[in-house]
């Protein structure tokens, strides 16, 4: 299947991120500099980015918005380091395995610890057809410990585990069953954030 890996420092890596995020603030010890890693996999229409990086605060403007033409979701779970998520203004805290959704039409600000996580973009005409309030996607989350969660991260560990060795022809169909798993999962047991999830 198709797929690229990136392995950069600090200004390589905004320029790869740049696409779909400002990148707002990058830290890491004064004694090191900021490295990161990913693969990148082509799903056919979708993608899975398995990142390993430094701490770093990524955002989504509303003059980003207005510049580009992406009409996406991400989907993000951390694998380590955790992450705070902010949507209209609420944040939630993302731990180890928890998933959250946003919508790329929509501004949002991530704070991402150092650590691994993967990424699971999927184009609003893939995802919003199957689910029956698509518009209100955005900041919803999956906790780690509720059968939902349990079961898309698992099979976003499963994606990411096994990307690589995909035949180029079963591509689509394991981006269709996971866009289909996905809009499954957020019914089932996505939760709204809000003040009280912060």
């Amino acid at each position: 299947m198709s797929a690229a890996m990136i392995q950069s420092a600090e200004d390589s890596w905004k320029n790869f991120v740049r696409p779909l995020l400002d990148v707002k603030r990058m830290q890491c010890a004064l004694e090191c500099k900021f490295r990161a890693h990913a693969m990148v996999y082509n799903l056919i229409g979708a993608l899975l980015i398995v990142t390993d990086s430094g701490r770093a605060r990524y955002a989504r403007s509303s003059i980003k918005i207005q510049t580009d033409d992406l009409d996406h979701y991400i989907l993000y779970m951390p694998k380590s380091g955790g992450a705070t998520f902010i949507a209209s203004e609420v944040a939630y805290r993302l731990r180890r395995l928890d998933i959250a959704i946003a919508d790329l039409a929509t501004p949002f600000d991530v704070s991402v610890g150092a650590g691994r996580g993967i990424s699971l973009i999927l184009p609003r005409a893939r995802l919003a057809p199957l689910i029956e309030d698509a518009e209100g996607l955005h900041g919803r989350y999956l906790r780690r410990d509720t059968p939902a969660g349990a079961l898309l991260g698992r099979h976003l560990l499963a994606l990411a585990r096994h990307a690589s060795a995909m035949p180029v022809g079963d591509v689509l169909g394991h981006a269709e069953a996971a866009a289909h798993l996905a809009a499954a999962c957020l019914a089932a047991g996505g939760a709204r954030m809000s003040a009280a999830s912060a």
